[in-house]
């Protein structure tokens, strides 16, 4: 964080922190009740002859830079979210501030840790790298497991009364799987169709099958009513394209 601004519930969880070590000021907004936070507590905590800084001025005072960060420890007790005076612009906080925030479930934090890393680390690199991870991890984990609709058509086409159906079908799964909200749970995302002999098919990416069928159950279970074939789940253990994933059949029609 460069300039923090918190809303109004962050405010509230974050309130031990924040009233010790400066002030809230109130931010014009239409989507919302946000507030500027202006840090008034700065440390002399860095050590500036183990860490890596990029002094332009004699004596060394603010830095154009700091690619390596050391602290000393015991100034940092009792500390949670500050600033130091080689680079006053930077928010810095702990890992206590940070718990609180995943605990709380609060949305709009980046966190990138500066402190501590092995000497010669550059923190920039080492964040940029621990991100990839995250969102290769992220992007696995929500496309872990693949649900399969099989529809039986009538024929090897899809006739006029199935292509309504199926119209239908494609208009409103997106608003059957949209997010409510920030911290509602994601289900899955409708990742297209494909006609294989006599069967309509539509692949779901999701996190968990099970999941993901429950939640469509009421939907499914409409499409059932109109549909003249047999209607199948599949739900395989594994993403779209895993040859080795183990799969389950239900029959819903």
């Amino acid at each position: 964080m460069w300039l923090p601004a918190f809303s109004m519930r962050a405010c509230e969880c974050l309130a031990d922190f924040l009233k010790p070590n400066g002030e809230l000021l109130p931010l014009q907004s239409e989507i919302g009740e946000y507030f500027f936070f202006n840090i008034t507590t700065i440390t002399d905590a860095l050590n500036t002859k183990t860490s890596d800084c990029d002094f332009w001025c004699e004596p060394p005072t603010t830095a154009v830079g700091i690619d390596h960060f050391e602290f000393h420890k015991k100034q940092l007790t009792g500390l949670s979210i500050f600033r130091i005076r080689e680079c006053p612009v930077m928010t810095i906080v702990t890992n206590h501030f940070v718990d609180v925030v995943e605990k709380e479930g609060l949305n709009g934090f980046e966190f990138t840790k500066i402190w501590p890393f092995r000497p010669g680390t550059i923190w920039q690199i080492e964040g940029r790298r621990r991100r990839r991870g995250k969102r290769a991890l992220a992007g696995k984990s929500l496309k872990k497991e693949t649900l399969v609709l099989i529809l039986e058509m009538q024929g090897d086409q899809l006739d006029s009364h199935e292509k309504r159906i199926v119209k239908r079908m494609e208009n409103e799964v997106d608003a059957q799987l949209s997010l409510s909200s920030l911290n509602a749970p994601y289900f899955g995302t409708y990742e297209g169709s494909e006609k294989v002999d006599t069967e309509f098919r539509m692949f779901f990416s999701c996190p968990s099958a099970d999941q993901l069928e429950r939640k469509l159950a009421p939907w499914i279970s409409g499409i059932c009513q109109i549909w003249l074939g047999s209607v199948n789940a599949v739900k395989r253990r594994g993403h779209m394209y895993d040859e080795n994933a183990k799969e389950s059949w239900k029959q819903l029609r």
